[in-house]
């Protein structure tokens, strides 16, 4: 079976061997022959798609053809005839909510470096959990007990909505697996784990502040 290597962008495997299952016609582009290339991940199993053109001369259809061809015989199929123009999905990018205080914004950007990088759930769910707490204590500074108390206290006081409420207690859960269980953190809850945090970083930080400059008044949490 042919291979190539690639990034991941759903494990974070750097360099990562790709066994190849597929390869389809795109097309011309000003004289330039392209091919999509599909690859499964050897690490996590999940695909991904990497475009490639070809630097001779010949129609996309002939260019696919030499490709499959590599591919049945189990050849290399990238090589110096090739050039990769773009993959799909990208390799994980940290995608920060705006607005948010600087200990916050760092604790969230450490949490998205650790996302990013294999094997490093438990450490990326520990500093999603920290940008919530951080947040928390910045936004509502009277508030005092544990993180799941202030929680309840800011669903009760309705700063937050019950729905909220809950998933940032599940937050506090997998942020404690990370930190204290043998087990550890599974990818599929660190994504979860990161959506929660997101969105009520969102709610708390960013909504108010975007609200607030749209109606020219100082931007602050409500």
């Amino acid at each position: 079976m042919s291979i190539i290597t690639a990034d991941c962008p759903h494990c974070g495997a750097q360099n990562m061997t790709f066994s190849v299952f597929g390869v389809f016609a795109a097309a011309d582009f000003g004289g330039v022959s392209t091919a999509s290339i599909s690859a499964a991940c050897k690490k996590c199993s999940l695909p991904i798609v990497i475009r490639v053109f070809s630097k001779s001369a010949g129609s996309s259809e002939h260019f696919t053809s030499n490709l499959r061809n590599r591919l049945q015989s189990g050849w290399e199929l990238e090589g110096e005839d090739t050039t990769r123009i773009a993959q799909w999905p990208e390799r994980l990018k940290p995608q920060i909510p705006a607005d948010l205080p600087s200990e916050v914004e760092k604790a969230f950007s450490q949490a998205e470096v650790n996302r990013s990088t294999p094997d490093c759930e438990e450490a990326a769910a520990m500093m999603y959990r920290r940008s919530l707490e951080l947040g928390v204590k910045s936004a509502y500074p009277q508030l005092t007990g544990s993180l799941a108390a202030r929680i309840k206290t800011l669903v009760r006081d309705h700063h937050l909505p019950a729905t909220i409420g809950d998933w940032l207690d599940q937050v506090r859960l997998i942020g404690n697996d990370g930190a204290h269980e043998v087990e550890g953190v599974t990818r599929d809850e660190l994504i979860a784990a990161r959506g929660f945090v997101d969105a009520a970083l969102r709610y708390i930080f960013t909504l108010p502040a975007e609200v607030a400059r749209r109606r020219g008044l100082p931007t602050e949490v409500a």
